[in-house]
């Protein structure tokens, strides 16, 4: 075998021959249960040394019961070894063959269109790429079940700069080629790095002035990208600012955008963003997460630069989801709430755990007030002095936790007592001051509901 050019280890050999054995040992009795029939394709289809140990038995006891796979395998094998050596002579005797086996449904298609098969296995060229096109197309129209206008299909699929001119794709950085994918519906072509600075000159802006803008802003902890697209889908700039509102009014405030609608993903920082820019009278807009989510995971790549252009496509085609952004009064009495909710959900861990620690001494605190709660513990722990001693700092970070949420609870009750709405609410039996100011401050305002039915929803 060395001398017919056989460079393997003496492991490989005893493998096979090991296989080869169990292979020709193999009977139909050898077969626990019957495999499925997609279990049956896959081991005939596959390549024998690619099979495992027990499929290596299992095959040829399938083949001994069946004797036409073997003709169906052999032949499915004769196929691709006349597509990839593009051996086309062969295709007549190989149907006449397929068409009294098993395949005999899959050679009367080939036969059906016989022309274009010989031309796919004689031509250099390839559809597949036009292929993978159409159907990641089919899927974006599907999930949107089949309302996808062109431009909004353009804006999701491509998400890209529309050139109309071979001097501007040179302008841009595409080749010649990437021109030629691109007629012939390479959807999937993307604007290269260059791009990213050549649509900052100044010439381009002033030539865009007379038409409607649009802007997405992909906002992070530290910067957030921009992207300005025009009324075509065309991306007349992109950039990366700090994440602060006066650096983004200062991108945003240019003579040469007439801003239609600027797009934001609600967030953690888009309440603070979202009202620096809306002070200074630009049209942002904060639209809902999950169904930008969907908008966007139509992308190639997930990054903050593609994120930006998806939100101004959804900005141009006006496909979103705007979300109420509660005003600043709200958003200081939930902050109330949430800070008054954490500091009692602490206090009431350490009484927890001192209850455990003592439990392990065999000291039960059992039913005991708030007020009351210290007292008991030094009574319980008088006996054991070690224990007293740990007791006293926990004891003292309770008390500073409780007489902290006094302080809050003070300055709640000031809220209540002068809202009409939260003394109002308070006539009803049951609803106290923190029930009132919680509901008054996630309604917000109420004209944004036309009933009461809607704002059920925000309750759960």
């Amino acid at each position: 075998m060395r001398k017919k050019g056989f460079c393997g280890q003496i492991g490989v050999i005893s493998e096979w021959a090991r296989r080869r054995r169990l292979a020709e040992k193999a009977d139909q009795s050898a077969l626990a249960r019957t495999p499925s029939a997609r279990s049956i394709a896959r081991l005939m289809t596959l390549a024998r040394d690619d099979l495992s140990k027990f499929d290596a038995v299992l095959v040829p006891a399938i083949e001994s019961n069946v004797p036409d796979l073997t003709t169906a395998r052999t032949l499915i094998d004769d196929f691709q070894a006349m597509i990839r050596p593009k051996a086309a002579k062969k295709l007549d005797s190989w149907l006449a063959d397929a068409k009294i086996s098993l395949v005999r449904s899959f050679a009367n298609g080939v036969e059906k269109d016989i022309a274009a098969v010989r031309n796919a296995i004689i031509s250099p060229w390839s559809n597949g790429q036009t292929e993978g096109q159409i159907t990641k197309l089919k899927l974006i129209k599907r999930q949107m079940y089949g309302r996808a206008k062109i431009d909004l299909l353009q804006a999701r699929l491509i998400g890209a700069t529309r050139v109309k001119d071979a001097a501007g794709l040179r302008q841009m950085g595409y080749s010649a080629c990437a021109h030629r994918w691109r007629d012939a519906g390479g959807a999937a072509l993307r604007a290269d790095d260059r791009t990213w600075s050549v649509w900052n000159s100044h010439k381009h802006q002033e030539g865009k002035r007379s038409m409607k803008h649009y802007a997405g802003l992909d906002v992070s902890v530290k910067e957030t990208s921009i992207c300005i697209v025009d009324e075509t889908g065309a991306i007349c700039r992109e950039m990366k600012v700090p994440s602060h509102p006066e650096d983004l009014v200062q991108a945003l405030r240019n003579p040469a955008w007439r801003l239609v609608r600027i797009g934001l993903e609600a967030g953690p920082l888009s309440q603070w963003l979202f009202s620096g820019l809306a002070e200074t009278g630009l049209p942002a807009i904060c639209i809902e997460t999950r169904h930008a989510k969907a908008f966007l995971k139509a992308q190639v790549n997930k990054t903050d630069r593609n994120d930006a252009r998806g939100i101004a496509q959804m900005m141009r085609v006006n496909l979103f989801r705007p979300v109420h952004v509660k005003t600043l009064t709200s958003q200081k009495r939930r902050a109330l709430l949430t800070a008054r909710k954490l500091l009692q959900e602490k206090a009431i861990a350490i009484e927890n755990d001192i209850h455990g620690l003592l439990r392990n001494f065999g000291l039960k605190v059992g039913i005991v007030g708030t007020i009351g709660f210290d007292d008991r513990i030094r009574e319980l722990s008088d006996g054991m002095p070690d224990v007293g001693e740990i007791m006293k700092p926990l004891l003292a970070a309770r008390q500073k936790m409780r007489e902290t949420i006094m302080e809050l609870r003070r300055k709640l009750l000031s809220i209540v007592r002068d809202d009409e709405p939260c003394r109002r609410l308070m006539t009803i039996p049951g609803v106290g001051p923190v029930t009132s100011l919680a509901f008054t401050s996630t309604i917000d305002v109420p004209a944004r509901f036309s009933n009461s039915r809607p704002s059920a929803r925000r309750w759960g």
